[in-house]
């Protein structure tokens, strides 16, 4: 209308003289025609905005629907349980989903594919070269940097894309994983073919019967040659039964076409191609399927051959009742299963350990006694003995449990042995043996105890003697006498002692327990320790603290055992003092000798108490003395001690069991 209006208004401006009052008078019709035009100008453009935005919208919701398509696509792709790549005809990689690298066991950022890897077979990359189609499987072996370095199994299908015309313009991998599955078929066949070789080394046949045929298949059968796949008939296969036997083979047969058998078991004589000999087997057979109906199809059992471990029984059943011992097999509930001819006639009664009965009622009792051996082994789970009297016998019996795989104790082997004579022989034994050692401690600890300390007096008396009837001069006569007269009294003390020792440790050495007052010996050691010591630089301190104290011992021994410890303290004490004295505690006496003497150093305290053993080859005495005292206290139930440090003296003690009764004063030394 706009342009109608313009155009008409260009014919008016043209159109001839009058157009100019023509258009002034015409004025107010221009206007209405301007704003017409100008209207309908809005109206158009409004118009064309609102189309605009409708497209515009559209198109927002088909990207949206497009982009959401894709993003489900994606998910797809990613959630599906196998690898996919896609590829584009020059080898580039447009496309991977994640399981790709998890069936490989690769890390997520891996950059091989499948067609850059070295690991996968160069056969999948000449099928792509080729585009045509594959399908392998692989074992694939991981790289050092992989998150699962174990082998893996691997299936890959290899598929080009075409477009409407035939042409190839991308291709797709689908990997799967097959490691599981191809590990549960290698132990399958493992499992059969060790199944196999157990029924080879077992000797046993299995065989199939079909119902509708009436025919057998059989493996590991020499009737069928080894053929598993062999069908044979009834009367072929009972053509290697024996003779006596073929009325029960041909009765289970019935049976098992008639279907009115489940299972059963039967014990039959087999000569088969192989065989040179009858064969002792049992053949047991069950139903193996049935139809939708519960009719049966077909019966599967096994035929072993039990002609060896026959045989071995009876070997054994000769063994076991030929030999010494009475051998009894009782199952827990103490039901006798199996007993030799030698449990009976050597060791029992006739009617005792009865088979099928409990042994307990065979003895006449109405349960297992107190201290019944199979029990107690039920209960321990090892093996128990016990020795019992039985007519005039000493008889051993051992219990040992049988246990089977699961551990569990299915029964108990009784061992019965005659043993009167080893025990006469033992008991015999040992009496001689103390009697021998008897001697032999007599005989050893003195001929051990001998040494050069018994020559050394001896030729003081000798040499002394020669020379006393040579000499003439009275004062050296005298001397001579004094030292012939003091090596016949060390003489006479080392053959004592020896003999005293060898008399203790042999069992010898009589004991003769009396009361005496311990104040009163205390008194008289001080005195002859006072003769005793000649070194006026040693002083010696007598510690008796009760007034009374009276105990049961062996004087002679006690007091001996206090001389020996008095005598080696004053022999290494060069200077100081020697403290001795006694004290009651723990039900005994505990006497002790305590010096500032020599001491003894570490490296030769363990030597303390040996016999003939001396730490100054320069001092006087056999090394007996601290031998004696030991062997003493020991042989009156005590025990001794010392305590000793290098350059500060030492302290030994005894201590006895013994009764006790005193009164007590205040202890000072004396």
């Amino acid at each position: 209308m706009l342009n109608y209006g313009f155009k008409q208004f260009i014919f008016h401006f043209h159109g001839g003289g009058n157009a100019m009052l023509s258009l002034f008078a015409n004025y107010q019709t221009l206007l209405v025609i301007a704003l017409i035009g100008f209207v309908a100008g809005v109206l158009v453009a409004v118009f064309m905005g609102h189309r605009y935005r409708g497209v515009l919208h559209a198109l927002q919701k088909a990207y949206d629907l497009l982009h959401h398509q894709e993003q489900r696509r994606k998910t797809i792709v990613e959630e599906l349980p196998v690898g996919l790549e896609v590829y584009d005809m020059n080898g580039i990689l447009l496309r991977r989903n994640r399981q790709v690298c998890k069936i490989l066991g690769e890390p997520v950022d891996c950059q091989n594919t499948l067609l850059t890897n070295p690991q996968v077979p160069e056969r999948i990359r000449q099928a792509f070269e080729a585009g045509g189609q594959i399908r392998t499987d692989f074992t694939y072996r991981p790289s050092d940097l992989a998150v699962d370095r174990n082998e893996k199994r691997v299936e890959c299908h290899g598929v080009p894309v075409r477009d409407s015309k035939g042409r190839n313009i991308n291709y797709i991998f689908i990997l799967t994983d097959l490691t599981e599955r191809y590990m549960q078929n290698r132990r399958v066949e493992q499992s059969l073919r060790i199944a196999q070789e157990a029924m080879r080394a077992s000797n046993i046949v299995l065989w199939r019967l079909n119902r509708r045929t009436g025919m057998f298949t059989s493996y590991n059968d020499p009737i069928s040659g080894y053929d598993n796949n062999r069908q044979i008939s009834a009367d072929e296969y009972f053509l290697y039964m024996h003779p006596d036997d073929l009325e029960l083979c041909r009765e289970k047969h019935t049976q098992m076409l008639a279907g009115t058998i489940e299972e059963f078991e039967i014990h039959i004589r087999v000569k088969t191609p192989e065989d040179e000999e009858w064969q002792y087997c049992t053949v047991s057979g069950s139903v193996f399927s049935r139809n939708e109906n519960g009719e049966l199809l077909e019966y599967v059992g096994v035929r072993r051959n039990n002609t060896r471990y026959l045989s071995l029984l009876r070997q054994n059943d000769l063994i076991l009742n030929n030999t010494n011992s009475g051998l009894i097999y009782l199952t827990p509930d103490y039901i006798v299963q199996w007993e030799n001819v030698s449990a009976r006639k050597d060791f029992l009664y006739e009617g005792a350990y009865a088979k099928k009965c409990k042994c307990f009622k065979t003895l006449g009792l109405e349960q297992p006694c107190e201290h019944c051996v199979m029990s107690r082994a039920l209960a321990s789970g090892h093996t128990e003995r016990k020795i019992f009297e039985h007519t005039g016998k000493t008889v051993e019996v051992f219990a040992t449990p049988v246990r089977n795989s699961k551990d569990e104790i299915e029964g108990v082997v009784l061992r019965l042995d005659d043993i009167t004579q080893r025990q006469n022989m033992i008991r015999e034994l040992h009496k001689a043996k103390l009697q021998a050692e008897r001697s032999d401690k007599f005989k050893s600890a003195f001929l051990a105890n001998m040494s050069h300390e018994i020559r050394t007096p001896l030729n003081a008396i000798v040499g002394f003697s020669e020379l006393l009837t040579t000499t003439e001069n009275l004062e050296e006569k005298n001397e001579f006498i004094k030292i012939i007269r003091h090596n016949n009294n060390l003489l006479l003390q080392i053959i004592g002692n020896i003999l005293n020792l060898s008399k203790i440790e042999a069992g010898y050495q009589d004991r003769y327990p009396e009361r005496f007052d311990l104040t009163d010996l205390f008194d008289e050691l001080k005195v002859l320790a006072a003769n005793q010591n000649s070194n006026p630089d040693v002083t010696l301190l007598c510690e008796n603290p009760h007034a009374h104290c009276y105990v049961q011992l062996d004087k002679n021994r006690f007091s001996q055992v206090m001389f020996n410890y008095l005598t080696n303290a004053i022999k290494y004490t060069p200077c100081g003092t020697i403290r001795f004295g006694y004290e009651c505690c723990d039900g005994g006496i505990r006497l002790y000798v305590a010096d500032t003497g020599i001491g003894i150093s570490e490296a030769n305290q363990s030597r303390i108490y040996q016999r003939f053993d001396k730490f100054n080859d320069f001092a006087q005495g056999t090394g007996l003395g601290l031998a004696i005292a030991k062997a003493l206290t020991e042989a009156a139930g005590g025990y001794v001690g010392f305590e000793s440090h290098e350059g500060k003296g030492s302290i030994f003690w005894s201590w006895v069991p013994c009764e006790i009764s005193m009164t007590s004063r205040s202890m000072s030394p004396k």
